[in-house]
């Protein structure tokens, strides 16, 4: 029998006692042992025909398309959660967010029902291949050509979601799958939009509204993320580079069994060096890394894209040589700055697409003297104006001399 997590519904084996994602109390699972869902014709629609696995509200399993036999993969919540408002509610936010970003390097969905009349699911195209941890464990950490081309693929599934409004949320190796297509070992797919964030403002600062429920993966959650902070597309870039440090080195960055050990650590410690636990890594791969697990997301690569190109950067010049921290020259601009006091504004916003730009504060300028503080200050200083005088005065005399003298 496996046991559940109430707070998450994750499901564990029998001997696990605690869920290791919000160190909740394991009650054993109350689901039947016969899987309701195998052989059943949704919709007159799909028969579902074996179970793939399992997720923290949801089956997943492989159906076939009636009419045509085609094979698909269907997610349906699982029968436990039906009267969790909450996870309901996840399971519907996941369908719209996955309808709206349409990328090939994002699960593609085919169909859903959401209405409540029967079954809720979702189908999607069916992937086979390995998660990035799956692949992780099995070969173990990867060189940096193959990391190129895996993370180019990631940052543009991203880049499409964030160009609609979408936050991840819970990036990380589970949620990243390799498939073979088109001859190509490592097609990648993103997975798993169930606490994504859709925001209708599109700019790079478009914040979205705390709550008092964390949610994510603590291992791979960003500092604002830990503390219930606002959040924007930048908490996705954090993940990512919690995600590559771990490709790099074979683990992240900050490990322990305690999720709030883990929300603390990311929240205020620095991290790791990079080199010291791969010290044949370059200097300028690892300084593309840190940039990403910036504490301050006004740090950290301003778009996916941004990080792609930076990483490419990285891994192709003379690791002597450090890279440009962004090929977009504001953003450099702002990286570089001495001020850390950058302020937001709103340059333009049309069409509920705002335009922001960080400019230096504006000084306050200095007031012009009054006649009387001339005087006092002409009072207090006459000695220095005096000796000034004078000083020049010798110095047109010398020149003048000079001049006679050569004539």
């Amino acid at each position: 029998m496996s046991k559940e997590c109430q707070q998450c519904h994750r499901s564990f084996l029998d001997k696990v006692a605690n869920c290791p994602y919000d160190g909740s109390l394991l009650i054993d699972s109350l689901e039947p042992s016969t899987d309701p869902f195998l052989d059943l014709i949704l919709d007159n629609k799909y028969q579902i025909k074996s179970k793939l696995g399992e997720g923290s509200i949801c089956n997943i399993y492989r159906a076939s398309l009636l009419e045509t036999g085609h094979l698909c993969a269907i997610k349906t919540l699982r029968p436990n959660v039906l009267k969790d408002e909450a996870a309901v509610n996840r399971f519907k936010y996941e369908v719209r967010a996955a309808h709206r970003v349409q990328h090939r390097n994002v699960v593609e969905l085919l169909d859903a029902n959401i209405l409540g009349t029967g079954p809720m699911y979702m189908v999607m195209e069916l992937l086979e291949g390995v998660t990035l941890k799956q692949e992780l464990q099995k070969t173990g950490p990867l060189n940096l050509e193959r990391l190129q081309n895996i993370v180019k693929q990631i940052c543009e599934g991203l880049d499409a979601a964030h160009n609609k409004g979408i936050i991840h949320r819970d990036l990380k190796p589970d949620n990243i799958m390799l498939i073979k297509r088109n001859n190509i070992p490592d097609f990648v797919k993103l997975l798993d939009f169930g606490i994504a964030k859709v925001n209708w403002d599109k700019s790079i600062t478009a914040e979205y509204s705390p709550t008092n429920i964390v949610m994510g993966t603590p291992r791979y959650m960003s500092p604002e993320q830990c503390n219930g902070h606002h959040l924007d597309i930048r908490s996705d870039i954090y993940s990512l580079g919690i995600i590559i440090y771990e490709l790099l080195i074979g683990v992240p960055p900050f490990t322990d069994t305690s999720p709030q050990i883990l929300l603390n650590k990311h929240a205020q410690e620095p991290v790791p060096s990079l080199k010291r636990r791969r010290p044949g890594l370059s200097s300028s791969v690892e300084r593309v890394v840190m940039h990403a697990l910036e504490k301050s997301p006004l740090k950290r690569p301003q778009s996916a894209k941004d990080f792609a190109l930076e990483l490419e950067d990285a891994i192709n010049m003379d690791p002597s040589i450090s890279p440009d921290i962004s090929r977009s020259p504001e953003f450099r601009s702002i990286l570089n700055s001495q001020s850390p006091n950058l302020i937001p504004v709103v340059k333009q916003q049309s069409e509920g697409i705002s335009i922001v730009q960080y400019v230096e504060p504006e000084l306050p300028r200095p007031k012009p003297l009054s006649t009387g503080q001339i005087k006092t200050h002409l009072k207090n200083y006459w000695h220095y104006w005096v000796i000034g005088i004078i000083g020049v005065t010798i110095i047109i005399l010398i020149v003048i001399i000079i001049i006679l003298l050569r004539t």
